[in-house]
């Protein structure tokens, strides 16, 4: 085997691996910021569904999410460098995605912003834990 070859093939696994990491973490973050949007995309339908206000639809699309979203993030941005960030990216999604799909069958206006906050809650600790990684 010629001695020129041996890094290459060394070399080549630990870049794929890396376009993985960086693929996976992009997607991720694509779904965070999906998931962030999605209700203010069907905002109209989500008023005449629950026959909702212009107030409570600001509430449901900005602030229950937007306060939640500040002080979950300071905790949150602690606790990435105090725990194993995989796991935690892994269950801040797995949390903020159930929430998501909660969204979806909410049957009530309390429910929709009880779910929102915990989205808000739950993608704080998306991205420090995503750009630490």
């Amino acid at each position: 085997m010629n001695s020129s070859q041996a890094p290459a093939a060394s070399t080549a696994a630990p870049s794929r691996y890396r376009w993985y990491v960086l693929s996976t973490l992009v997607l991720i973050y694509a779904m965070h910021h999906m998931d962030r949007q999605i209700v203010t995309l069907l905002l109209e339908p989500i008023k005449h569904e629950f026959a909702l206000s212009d107030s409570q639809l600001g509430f449901l699309a900005g602030l229950s999410y937007a306060i939640a979203f500040g002080l979950a993030g300071l905790p949150l941005g602690w606790l990435v460098d105090r725990v194993h960030r995989v796991r935690l990216l892994s269950a801040l999604l797995f949390v903020w995605s159930g929430l998501t799909a909660l969204c979806g069958i909410a049957n009530s206006y309390l429910s929709l912003v009880l779910a929102r906050i915990g989205i808000g809650a739950a993608e704080s600790g998306g991205t420090p834990t995503n750009m630490s990684l």
